[in-house]
């Protein structure tokens, strides 16, 4: 670069130019007019002549400049510097093709898409790149190749332009489209970042731009030129598709720090268009390499099978990401369309990342990332930490290694977030439960307001029994509560007043609950005694009679059957004479009242609760009735009959009981 400083006013470059050729640089885009000026600074008979003109770096590229040429441009105030057109090489090691196909040829796409290593397998994400554009600034593409699917087109060419140029179809091809007998590099890389078979992007265009010729070089000048048709090529055809996404690859570079590099990928960044640049192979800083070294595009390091870094790459703070790039097996320009080879570079690497970006581009085109976001989520979703670093590499090299597994991952802009999990595909609606199968289908029992009571059940074949059967309360029975049952539901609760209940059809078993269904009691169960009465039309049938409903209490039926038979059945239920249907009962069963001190003997006591106590009624608690009605014994309100009665405040013994005057007829309820 120029300095005014040097004692030398003329521009250098590392190493010669092939051309006696300088970049120079303007402050406005007056371009016609700095032709003018170009034309006038240069002496007569001078042999310079302009190369390029390059508006998205601000930059012209003119050729043969004398030293006194170049200080006449300088005195022109609307130029801002001057700059040497500096030759471009290809490292010779990414030129050469070892020949052999390994079994684990693919492993560098195979590697990107895990966070811990090789399964023989490549997962795309389900994002292939379709609708983005990879720009392949290399030595040309053979767009014939098999792996490229057809997805392959021409672009431009720097030193083929129209077609008609020396070097047209021996070291150039028109279009940046090349054939058997130019270099293979850049299809190589072409095939890496989005080949049918051997690329990261399998649905991406790539687009042919050749800046370096068949044998690998080229000039800052040709490469800067092929960066600004590529952005302008993006942008116009954005006109007709406003979503077509694009980025740039470059696997290329050279030693220093070159501006007009650092201009150019910086507008076309503005204008969503990314660079991925390869970081160099000098086992170096790649700080010290350009285009790797600035700042918005993505360096690219390379990483072996074994997950180290390639011995050959460069490294430290520039590079911005890592990428397989050792022994990478891709399409190669021989004269089958179907070959490959295998080569190592950072070269390799950076087609791996170039293709992620596209598959980025793809996966949030819904969610209107920017260029900057898109890099962003790059090293975002990277893995950390999985490659082995040692030596000067350690101190300043990201470990962060390509990863495209992203359908699991979510980037909001700002950082990296795991993805909800996606809502359970919905059960289809289950059917109802059947009635009687269970506790909570019950069947209702007792719904008319008569006495006795019946229900014809067609079969017991539906539900199971309760968990909580106990077999020791059931007379004449083999039932253990296993097997199929029917399950009802008694709706008419008379409290205090005897149930019979009775089943008959087959051999049945009976059984009957107290409680709720999450917490059933056994009240009663009974397997032939209804047999043995000679009540029933066939034999075992079953009986229960040592059921007093209590007021406030749900009670359930349980009928199966001996040793689990199942049949058709019916019930019959029959209270006590002189009783009448109670409403159901509530959902919680009211406290009744504990035992209070016994009368002095001999003291009246007051007429309470309805009783008629002068005709011998008397109150159990839950209703009234004569001994013999409130019998078989019960404990009921703590009572204990007939030894003891409730006198409406307290059991008492009926011995000490004193009936209240007969004139008092019946009471109202105190």
């Amino acid at each position: 670069r120029y300095d005014p400083a040097s004692p030398t006013r003329t521009p250098s470059c590392p190493f010669s130019s092939p051309r006696k050729c300088r970049l120079w640089y303007w402050r406005s885009a007056a371009t016609q007019r700095l032709r003018e000026r170009f034309r006038g600074s240069i002496r007569s008979g001078s042999h310079a002549h302009i190369l390029h003109e390059i508006p998205l770096s601000s930059s012209l590229a003119a050729s043969e400049l004398a030293d006194d040429e170049v200080e006449a441009l300088l005195a022109d105030p609307e130029v801002a510097s001057i700059e040497a057109n500096c030759v471009v090489r290809l490292d010779p090691r990414e030129l050469m093709s070892e020949r052999t196909v390994y079994d684990d040829a693919t492993w560098g796409i195979d590697r990107i898409d895990s966070r811990t290593g090789t399964d023989g397998s490549y997962d795309d994400s389900g994002s292939t790149g379709a609708g983005t554009r990879i720009y392949i600034l290399d030595t040309g593409v053979y767009i014939g190749h098999n792996d490229l699917g057809g997805r392959a087109v021409g672009g431009w060419s720097d030193g083929c332009q129209s077609g008609t140029e020396t070097g047209c179809g021996s070291t150039w091809g028109y279009q940046g489209v090349v054939g058997n007998g130019c270099g293979d590099h850049g299809t190589h890389c072409a095939s890496t970042a989005a080949g049918s078979e051997y690329g990261v992007a399998k649905g991406a265009t790539i687009v042919a731009v050749q800046v370096l010729s068949c044998l690998g070089s080229g000039s800052f000048a040709g490469v800067l030129a092929g960066i600004d048709w590529a952005v302008r090529n993006c942008s116009l055809d954005r006109e007709s598709d406003p979503n077509l996404r694009c980025v740039l690859s470059m696997s290329l570079g050279g030693p220093g720090t070159y501006s007009p590099f650092t201009s150019a990928i910086d507008a076309a960044l503005v204008d969503d268009v990314i660079t991925v640049a390869a970081a160099g192979n000098d086992n170096s800083d790649a700080c010290d390499f350009n285009p790797a070294n600035v700042p918005k595009a993505v360096t690219v390091g390379a990483t072996t099978s074994s997950d180290g870094l390639s011995s050959f790459s460069n490294y430290g703070s520039c590079v911005d990401i890592l990428a397989p790039g050792s022994s990478i097996t891709a399409a190669c320009i021989s004269s089958s369309p179907a070959h490959n080879c295998t080569k190592s570079g950072t070269s390799m690497a950076c087609p791996h990342v170039t293709g992620v970006v596209a598959q980025l581009w793809s996966f949030g085109r819904d969610s209107g990332w920017s260029g900057s976001q898109i890099v962003d989520a790059l090293t975002c979703f990277a893995t950390r930490g999985a490659i082995g670093l040692s030596g000067p590499a350690a101190l300043a090299t990201p470990n962060l290694l390509l990863y495209n597994r992203f359908d699991n991952l979510v980037y909001n802009g700002d950082e990296c977030l795991l993805s909800p999990s996606p809502p359970p595909v919905p059960s289809p609606p289950s059917s109802p439960p059947a009635p009687g199968s269970s506790c909570e289908a019950a069947t209702s029992f007792g719904d008319a307001p008569s006495n006795p009571f019946s229900l014809d059940i067609p079969s017991t074949a539906i539900g199971v029994g309760p968990d909580n059967y106990v077999g020791s309360l059931c007379p004449n029975s083999a039932f253990t509560g296993t097997g199929s049952v029917y399950w009802l539901k008694l709706n008419d609760v008379r409290p205090g007043v005897a149930l019979d209940l009775t089943a008959c059809g087959f051999d049945t078993d009976l059984s009957i609950f107290r409680g709720s269904c999450d917490s059933l009691e056994q009240v009663a169960c009974d397997g032939d005694s209804l047999d043995d009465e000679g009540s029933c039309s066939v034999s075992y049938g079953s009986l229960i009679d040592t059921v007093l409903p209590e007021a406030g209490v749900q009670y359930y039926i349980v009928l199966g059957g001996f040793n689990g038979d199942t049949g058709t059945a019916t019930l019959t239920g029959t209270y006590a004479a002189s009783s009448s249907p109670s409403p159901p009962p509530s959902p919680s069963p009211s406290p009744s009242p504990g035992p209070g001190p016994s009368p002095p003997p001999g003291e009246p006591l007051p007429i309470c609760n309805g009783c008629n106590f002068a005709a011998g009624e008397y109150w159990n608690g839950v209703t009234c009735g004569t001994l013999e009605e409130l019998l078989p014994p019960r404990i009921c309100t703590a009572c204990d009959y007939p030894t003891e009665v409730w006198n409406g405040q307290a059991c008492v013994l009926l011995s000490d009981y004193v009936s209240p005057p007969a004139s008092a007829g019946q009471a109202d309820s105190l």
